[in-house]
């Protein structure tokens, strides 16, 4: 029997924990905490522990500034 640490999948992505989050995002630990309390960012609790997939916080970084940009162009038309 292979034990499951051997069993990993190599595309895998690791998972980051608040305070990793906050220091990719540059903000403060609390401005993650308020933004999971609002279900504005993508996570999965474990064990009653948030994790967090980096492409997930990427893919949410994106479609926030593409959210922002079409808001502008509205505000201007």
């Amino acid at each position: 029997w292979r034990k499951l640490t051997d069993m990993k999948n190599p595309h895998e992505e690791r998972l980051l924990t608040p305070l990793e989050v906050a220091a990719y995002l540059a903000v403060n630990p609390r401005t993650v905490y308020r933004l999971l309390k609002e279900h504005n960012l993508p996570a999965y609790r474990i064990g009653g522990q948030w994790r967090f997939k980096l492409g997930l916080i990427d893919a949410w970084m994106r479609q926030a500034q593409a959210d922002k940009y079409r808001h502008r162009e509205k505000v201007m038309i």
